[in-house]
């Protein structure tokens, strides 16, 4: 009897904190509900039901697409770009719809190109993928990673696309991040247009940072030297293990810093400082699920992470790296705004040699040998001048994680993104590393617009394309280090190495 009393009480408990949990939600639920009408009555572009697609206005219906058949096309523009690219919709659901409409008189021929595994992407992958440029040129070319021009005669290639920028159908660069056109040049030409990059930035853990006596809001950057540094003051104090970032692994040194020069053609490889830093970031613990094997760079569980498996665990991490978490960035945006936030907003991380590096994630090049590259400008116009946000291709389109150029575009994707994410901010379940409450609307709209400021500042302080060969990583560095990470290999043997087959490399 006694038993059945404490059943039921225990009963009665768990029914009372259920119905005190959904009371809170519904309350943020309209706290949040009420600051998105607030945002959206203040600016046309954003998307008025997040999450909706039915009652989305910047989603073009397919019924409403005109075929090009129909009415008689006269021209044709081939595009090439990946297939994950062409599947996922980056280009041809976001731009070309749009474009479609725009000129129902033109036919889009999308061809493509395989990429096994962007993350093993490699020598042989990337010939292969200039040969097909060469022997069946496109009209465009949509290139986000994956063809290096340090090997390649882009002057013989691609058009100079600064020729069309500032041309008579040009463009206004005012309206651009125009300091990201000027740092993806080669020389004084540009041959890609960057319409989205990602940022490489990190995130303080606030407690660990706190403990060391470092003061996160006026720190701007952090290279990989001070953040070992911190890892080695911070574990000192910390009663566990602490790991030094979630995705860091032995192949951080080569990935983040500059090993080789081309225009001079120095190897920074075999030196004792290398020597010194791999022998060092061989020691710190990397977390369970990288591995280190022949065929590939890295094994990462994509989906565990802090906030979606909280038995994996995120107190023992000094820094996250937004760029690796999906939703991370948008989330995170309040983190300087709400006291119960365990990481602080992003910051950038920035090499050695003080270079803010961006990454051109969805670009485009026109080739010389189109037939129709004025049309080819024209599409590319098109895709830079869309002022909307389209968040209904966010998830879908591959581009969590990057930024327009156009600065009218990019405060409407970031405003919409952290709308479409403020699900996950007020109302994620508790524990949660991003978890934040808000007391009125007002002070929601506050935080979001605070947070598109941040993001702004951030996109306006990068000022060098990263365009380390992620080709060359795969196939002349990653194979001693597998070697050096599994002990078959002398860290003497593996430095020397990899110096002598970048030389070789450069020098070819």
């Amino acid at each position: 009897m006694k038993l059945n009393r404490i059943v039921i009480l225990l009963t009665l408990l768990a029914f009372v904190l259920l119905v005190s949990a959904c009371e809170s939600d519904d309350e943020q639920d309209r706290i949040f509900d009420d600051a998105h009408d607030q945002l959206i009555e203040e600016n046309p572009f954003l998307t008025p039901q997040p999450g909706n697609d039915d009652d989305d206005d910047n989603n073009v219906d397919a019924d409403d697409i005109v075929d090009a058949n129909e009415v008689g096309n006269e021209q044709v523009l081939t595009i090439l770009l990946s297939d994950d690219c062409y599947r996922w919709g980056s280009v041809r659901q976001m731009f070309t719809n749009y474009f479609s409409l725009h000129r129902p008189d033109v036919q889009l021929v999308f061809e493509t190109y395989i990429v096994r595994d962007p993350h093993a992407f490699d020598i042989a992958e990337q010939t292969a993928l200039i040969t097909r440029l060469l022997a069946d040129p496109p009209d465009i070319f949509v290139r986000p990673h994956f063809v290096s021009y340090e090997k390649l005669n882009v002057e013989a290639l691609f058009f100079n696309l600064n020729e069309f920028l500032d041309g008579e159908n040009g463009i206004d660069r005012n309206n651009y991040f125009d300091h990201i056109l000027r740092a993806s040049q080669t020389g004084d030409a540009l041959f890609h247009i960057p319409l989205m990059v990602d940022m490489n930035t990190v995130l303080f853990a606030r407690e660990h940072f706190n403990n060391i006596g470092v003061d996160m809001k006026n720190k701007n950057g952090i290279t990989l030297r001070e953040s070992i540094d911190y890892f080695h003051q911070a574990s000192e104090l910390y009663s566990g293990e602490l790991l030094l970032d979630i995705d860091f692994n032995l192949t951080t040194l080569f990935i983040r810093e500059n090993v080789y020069d081309m225009t001079t053609g120095e190897v920074f490889v075999n030196t004792p400082e290398m020597r010194e830093l791999l022998f060092e970031i061989a020691e710190i613990p990397i977390r369970p699920g990288i591995e280190f094997l022949p065929e590939e760079v890295n094994i990462r569980r994509l989906f565990t992470f802090p906030g979606v498996d909280n038995s994996f665990g995120y107190s023992n991490y000094l820094f996250m790296g937004s760029g690796r978490l999906t939703g991370a960035p948008f989330v995170t945006l309040l983190a300087d705004y709400h006291p119960g936030m365990s990481f602080s907003r992003p910051i950038h991380r920035i090499n050695e040699e003080g270079d803010i590096t961006f990454t051109n994630y969805l670009g485009m090049s026109i080739l010389r040998s189109s037939s129709n590259y004025e049309l080819a400008w024209e599409f590319i116009r098109f895709c830079m001048e869309i002022t909307d946000s389209l968040v209904v291709g966010w998830q879908s389109s591959g581009t969590h994680g990057a930024y327009p150029i156009n600065r009218a575009r990019f405060d409407n994707w970031v405003h919409d993104i952290i709308l479409y994410n403020g699900v996950d901010v007020i109302r994620a379940f508790p524990g949660a590393f991003w978890t934040v409450e808000f007391d009125s609307p007002e002070e929601t709209a506050e935080a979001v617009a605070n947070g598109v400021a941040h993001f702004r500042n951030l996109i306006e302080a990068v000022n060098a394309e990263d365009r380390r060969n992620i080709a060359v990583f795969n196939s002349l560095i990653y194979p001693d280090l597998f070697l050096f990470a599994t002990g078959s290999q002398s860290v003497d043997q593996t430095l020397i190495n990899i110096q002598n087959r970048l030389e070789l490399y450069i020098h070819e």
